[in-house]
């Protein structure tokens, strides 16, 4: 398989790349990329290969921040989330997992 890493780095930092690549030996390819831009995720999808699936860890989770701030996680894990899904259709990727919490645990 292949990897492919899209990430705005809103919430993280490439030092993550670096640490899949350890874990798993292979070093998948970063795009740095927000998902909640449309025009950015349709040039991304048209210019790879096909994916079979995709795994979205794009989700914000911070209860507290999301209370500060409601329309900051609406429109990322609400209107993110339907872009890449937009995408992945209109580009015949049909499978997706989704977990907001991946920071939490690794």
């Amino acid at each position: 398989f292949h990897v492919t890493i899209i990430d705005n780095l809103d919430n993280s930092n490439e030092v993550a790349i670096s640490r899949v690549e350890k874990i798993t030996g292979k070093k998948p390819v970063f795009v740095k990329l927000d998902i909640c831009n449309p025009a950015a995720l349709e040039k991304f999808f048209e210019a790879s290969d096909k994916f079979d699936a995709c795994i979205h860890f794009a989700g914000l989770k911070a209860v507290g921040e999301s209370v500060k701030k409601p329309l900051r996680y609406y429109s990322n894990n609400l209107v993110g989330t339907l872009y890449l899904l937009n995408a992945m259709e209109k580009y015949g990727c049909r499978s997706i997992i989704f977990s907001s919490s991946a920071t939490v645990y690794g």
